[in-house]
């Protein structure tokens, strides 16, 4: 950092020794209100970066409650589907894999038990939701 701007030039006479003479010398007054300016300004950005730090986490939040809220949406969805579609019969519905060897497996469930797993997802999902109320 240049310090030009806060020296000030200083002729000092000592009697019996001669005079002193510094262009550059440090006032301790001056240095002091600098000191104090910088910390001011630290202040300044901590706290502004604290507002900043605490809108991010708001607005996160409302995200991810956003998101678990929809989750519940699609689930209450899928829910109601199996509810119209309650037989007997036994629905072999793709893409919920039982067995980490294989890519997809087949899970086979009436439709009331369906109905049932997409009733808890959504009361799971409703859940999270309220935790980032």
């Amino acid at each position: 950092m240049k310090c030009d701007k806060f020296t000030t030039p200083v002729k000092i006479e000592i009697p019996g020794i001669g005079t002193i003479e510094s262009k550059d010398l440090l006032l301790k007054v001056e240095v002091d209100k600098v000191i104090a300016k910088l910390k001011a300004q630290l202040e300044s950005e901590k706290a502004s970066r604290y507002a900043e730090g605490v809108d991010a986490g708001m607005r996160e939040r409302r995200l991810k409650r956003a998101l678990w809220l929809a989750r519940a949406e699609r689930a209450a969805d899928r829910a109601r589907i199996f509810y119209f579609n309650d037989l007997k019969t036994i629905l072999d519905i793709d893409g919920f894999s039982y067995d980490s060897k294989k890519k997809k497996g087949h899970k086979k469930l009436t439709a009331r038990l369906w109905r049932i797993i997409w009733e808890k997802v959504e009361r799971k999902c409703r859940a999270m939701a309220e935790e980032y109320k």
